[in-house]
């Protein structure tokens, strides 16, 4: 079940905008005029020095509309999405660290990943 899962996640990307199948098989759509931008960052991963490419699409709202991680999805897709949308895209210079993406830019993570495990 859980590979089922995982060979059914996707991402679809159009001038119109992107829909996106998750693990769990919820489905959400951004519509392009709601896309803001689109956020490049090498994030470290838990207890390594080893990063990980990730892109996130912003929407108006400042939320994160679309999160795609370099575990999952390959640069190549990850350049493909962002020249789709034709939007402005920022890349972040210096690698960053869960806690340090959770103090600048909170509305881009999953709401597990704002919350503090430990006081």
């Amino acid at each position: 079940a859980t590979w089922v899962a995982y060979r059914r996640t996707q991402v679809t990307v159009s001038r119109y905008g992107i829909v996106e199948r998750g693990f769990f098989g919820s489905q959400s759509t951004v519509p392009v005029r709601d896309v803001a931008g689109v956020l490049r960052a090498q994030v470290y991963r838990s207890n390594s020095l080893d990063t990980s490419h990730e892109l996130f699409v912003v929407s108006t709202t400042g939320r994160g509309a679309i999160r795609m991680r370099g575990r999952f999805w390959d640069e190549a897709t990850m350049d493909r999405v962002a020249g789709l949308l034709g939007v402005e895209e920022t890349v972040r210079a210096d690698p960053v660290t869960l806690a340090e993406l959770r103090a600048s830019d909170p509305k881009l993570l999953y709401w597990f990943e704002r919350r503090w495990l430990l006081p």
